[in-house]
């Protein structure tokens, strides 16, 4: 099920995919999971607050961490609204979308939302 406080799961689209024992007995989750719906990740579908809501019902001790379809800014303030632990980003910083400026600008309007922990390495402007 769980192996060195980690556990290997995700959803591809609709589905669950690893072992279905992670959904049956959530209280047995690591303290920090990652939640990515696989389908959105790259695609500016913006993230799946729904299934973050969904499995934050399940374990509210679990420190919940998004991945996948953040594309704005309005995207990580909805997560941080949501009570995301954090945001794990890579295309939208790959590709500009996201820039430095603003993930500061983000971090300075939202000094107390559970998102505010975590800071993007975003490569310099000079790059």
């Amino acid at each position: 099920m769980a192996g060195a406080g980690r556990a290997v799961a995700g959803f591809p689209g609709d589905d669950f995919l690893g072992s279905a024992t992670l959904l049956q007995y959530p209280e047995h989750w690591p303290a920090e999971v990652i939640v990515m719906t696989l389908a959105r990740v790259g695609m500016d579908a913006g993230p799946d607050l729904a299934r973050l809501t969904q499995l934050q019902r399940l374990n509210t001790a679990c420190r919940m961490y998004a991945a996948g379809g953040v594309w704005q800014i309005d995207d990580l303030t909805a997560l941080a609204r949501a009570g995301a632990a954090g945001v794990l980003l890579a295309s939208a910083l790959h590709d500009g979308r996201l820039s430095r400026p603003e993930l500061d600008a983000f971090h300075a309007a939202h000094p107390t939302s559970a998102a505010s922990g975590a800071r993007a390495s975003v490569p310099a402007p000079d790059r």
